[in-house]
Order: C-alpha cells, then sequence, then structure tokens
C-alpha cells in the first residue's frame, strides 16, 4: 500500500478536509499530500462523496467499472464536458484495440509453449480454451500477415492499417463457430 496511508487517521482526515475546502489541481493535491505526510489519492477518493466538484479524465467518466471501482456515482449529478470536440476520438479509442502482426506471433508462440507445458496438467475443458485461443490468436496473425506472392516470398508492402468488420473478420477466418465465453 501507500507508505504515506501510515501517517495516520488524523492527517488524512485533516488533506480530506483540505481537498473538500475548494477545487484543486490534482499537483495541488500532491503537494497538499506531501505536506501533511498523508496519501492524496486515497485522501481524494474519501472525499468523492461530500464533493460538489469532481473532475475525471474522459476514460474514468465514460466506462461503469472504473467509476464503479472509483467510487463515482452519475446519478443526480450535472456532467460538464470540458473540450468536447475529443470525446468522440476518445469513445473511439476506449472502444478499439490495435494489433500488430508481430504481437499476434509473440502471443501465439507463448500460447503454443504454455500448452506443451502444461497441457498434461489442465483439464479438458481449460485445455480446449487454450487451444480455441491459440486458433483465434493464429487466425488474427494471419489477417494481419502479408499476402505471398508467387514466388512464395512475402510481400514487400509496408504494414497497412485497415478496419475490419467483425462479422467480416470472423467468417474469412473460420471463427465464427467459436465460442469463448
Amino acid at each position: 500500500g501507500c507508505p504515506h496511508l501510515r501517517g495516520g487517521a488524523a492527517r488524512q482526515t485533516r488533506l480530506v478536509d483540505q481537498i473538500l475546502s475548494s477545487p484543486l489541481e490534482i499537483e495541488e493535491c500532491a503537494s497538499l499530500g506531501r505536506a501533511e505526510n498523508s496519501c492524496p489519492y486515497y485522501a481524494a477518493r474519501a472525499a468523492l462523496d461530500e464533493a460538489q466538484l469532481v473532475g475525471l479524465p474522459y476514460p474514468s467518466l465514460l466506462n461503469s467499472a472504473t467509476r464503479q471501482a472509483l467510487g463515482v456515482r452519475l446519478g443526480g449529478s450535472v456532467v460538464l464536458i470540458d473540450e468536447a470536440h475529443n470525446l468522440i476520438d476518445t469513445i473511439n479509442e476506449m472502444h478499439s484495440v490495435t494489433l500488430s502482426a508481430r504481437h499476434l506471433s509473440e502471443c501465439s508462440a507463448q500460447l503454443a509453449q504454455y500448452e506443451e507445458r502444461y497441457s498434461g496438467r489442465l483439464k479438458p475443458s481449460n485445455r480446449t480454451m487454450v487451444r480455441r485461443l491459440l486458433f483465434v490468436v493464429r487466425a488474427l496473425r494471419k489477417a494481419l500477415t502479408p499476402p505471398r506472392t508467387a514466388n512464395g516470398a512475402a510481400a514487400a508492402a509496408a504494414a497497412v492499417e485497415r478496419m475490419v468488420h467483425v462479422n467480416a473478420l470472423l467468417s474469412v477466418y473460420d471463427l465464427d463457430n467459436i465460442n469463448l465465453l
């Protein structure tokens, strides 16, 4: 845990009171925490229930699991979005993933090693899940690998970013019949 939490409950309570007294930048909270020898992170979290104004980065606001973990409840609140022109990009980033063939190759190799090493110790259902995951990773890697030329060499095409619809990806690479849940 945080070494500043050992400062005692009185210090932490004083820091919570200072945080609630006026709106503060994160750097100001950190400075107050150092001065009080108390943890500004836990003090800010403890202040949430009584706070009238809370500033959050977009991902913390938009993701319900993150809000729940932080103890932020939006019911009865007014939400102001600063620099709302960045909101769509933030939402897209939160619900997107970037994969490279290299990362998928490394993942595939590690999964194959895991399967080989622990196959005898795994329950049949777990072994099946590892094999399914390996199949999916290899299919995704195949989707990102440049096509081969007529002589069998890999095409010298530069890496290309592309968007793929989920249903097309699933059917082209025979992933549509796999249940990973």
